[in-house]
């Protein structure tokens, strides 16, 4: 199965995206993207990062690290790991310890997700 499998079935769970696809960006798009990604990160009171993989996407690693950098008590990381092969450095682990320990969740399903979402006094 393909890193696409796995995150389809997430993405019915999410309440918005931003999508620049049908934009024409021009010389400017790594700027752009780098710009809005990082404007809405900073307007975030919840970030949701998807795990999944043999690695943790290098773009997802960056916006949890600046999320996590700037939050307040009041913001949360929650990741999300459907995948079932293991990504952390030793067995029982799900993914690298820097990643698990930045989130305040790591769940492992959609359902899990959703309940988590509901429990949260926004």
């Amino acid at each position: 199965m393909s890193s696409r499998q796995y995150r389809r079935p997430l993405s019915a769970a999410l309440v918005s995206f931003v999508f620049w696809r049908n934009q024409r960006l021009g010389d400017k798009a790594k700027f752009e993207i780098f710009s809005r990604c990082k404007s809405h990160l900073d307007d975030t009171d919840i970030l949701m990062a998807v795990l999944d993989g043999l690695q943790v996407d290098d773009g997802t690693a960056w916006e949890m690290g600046y999320f996590y950098a700037r939050k307040s008590p009041e913001q949360k990381i929650i990741g999300i790991r459907t995948d079932f092969r293991r990504a952390g450095e030793n067995e029982g682990t799900v993914v690298s310890a820097m990643i698990e320990e930045s989130c305040d969740w790591v769940v492992r399903s959609r359902e899990e997700l959703m309940e988590t979402v509901s429990d949260l006094s926004l």
